[in-house]
């Protein structure tokens, strides 16, 4: 029966997309269904090869995913010279997250560099690196240099993301003020930037009861974020369903370095009881947080 009801899912979820089949990947990881979870990767990897797109944000991320759990079999995988630049220019940061986490903060600034060489378009991430390895390594001079670098070359929601690792590292050099200075650019979502429930659902109040948390998976740190010690915490809204499943999962304050992905697919593996009107289940439209904090 059991493997029946897997044949079943997982012909379902062949016929979804490549960013779908990962975050499908993502919450067997949060289930802890390892098995699952390579099952979804290796086939989001098979329509990345047939679709041509090996460049493609998603498609890297089922890359470096599914070498990560195939590690324990064959070790990490490894990437020759003549690779497509941003695969390469990938493998190299997470070289360098790994030796910051071993302490080997010059090789890390070396990989870094070397990422930025092969992809240009990580710049600020490749600057906000070299600036957290220089912190660890107590050159907080060039530290600052490579965070106002980052700064100054993040756009769009990376810059964020690059504003609150800024803060963070200044905070550990002992700058407060510089670090206070970084966080106002970051404010709490604000009401009226909540998006207005989609149709067919309803918001909790006037008779509507909000959903109770039944069945909870912890989300799991990515590797970029526990090599950098970053912590804090996502908002996310949803919609949970009639029987109590949720849907339409999506960040409204992001964390960045891999942390919003993570949580995504944490949420989207919890179960509720619904959230009822008029003594009837309805779909109801929530926010929730989730904490990412290292032990």
């Amino acid at each position: 029966m059991l493997i029946r009801m897997l044949m079943v899912s997982m012909t379902l979820v062949g016929q979804a997309d490549i960013a779908r089949l990962l975050l499908d990947a993502r919450v067997e990881a949060v289930r802890g269904r390892t098995e699952q979870m390579r099952q979804l990767l290796e086939m989001a990897e098979s329509r990345c090869e047939k679709n041509g797109k090996a460049q493609s944000k998603d498609c890297i991320q089922v890359l470096f995913e599914l070498s990560e759990v195939r590690a324990d079999q064959s070790g990490p995988r490894m990437f020759p010279p003549d690779a497509d630049p941003v695969i390469a220019g990938e493998a190299a940061m997470r070289r360098g997250f790994q030796q910051v986490l071993n302490k080997d903060f010059e090789g890390a600034v070396k990989s870094f560099v070397e990422a930025g060489r092969r992809d240009p378009r990580q710049a600020a991430r490749q600057a906000i690196w070299i600036a957290i390895a220089n912190t660890r390594n107590g050159k907080h001079d060039e530290a600052h240099r490579y965070i106002q670098t980052a700064l100054a070359r993040a756009e769009g929601e990376q810059a964020i993301g690059i504003a609150n690792v800024a803060a963070m590292l200044y905070h550990e050099m002992g700058r407060g003020d510089e670090a206070a200075a970084l966080r106002k650019r970051v404010p709490p979502v604000a009401a009226n930037a909540r998006p207005a429930p989609p149709e067919g659902t309803f918001p909790v109040g006037g008779g509507v009861t909000a959903p109770s948390l039944i069945e909870k998976f912890e989300p799991r740190y990515s590797e970029e974020a526990r090599a950098a010690k970053y912590q804090g915490t996502i908002v996310l809204s949803l919609v949970v369903g009639e029987v109590g499943f949720p849907r339409d999962v999506r960040v409204l304050r992001g964390l960045g370095m891999g942390l919003d992905e993570r949580a995504v697919a944490a949420v989207s593996a919890w179960r509720f009881k619904p959230g009822m009107k008029d003594g009837m289940a309805v779909p109801v439209f929530a926010t929730v947080e989730v904490n990412f904090r290292l032990l």
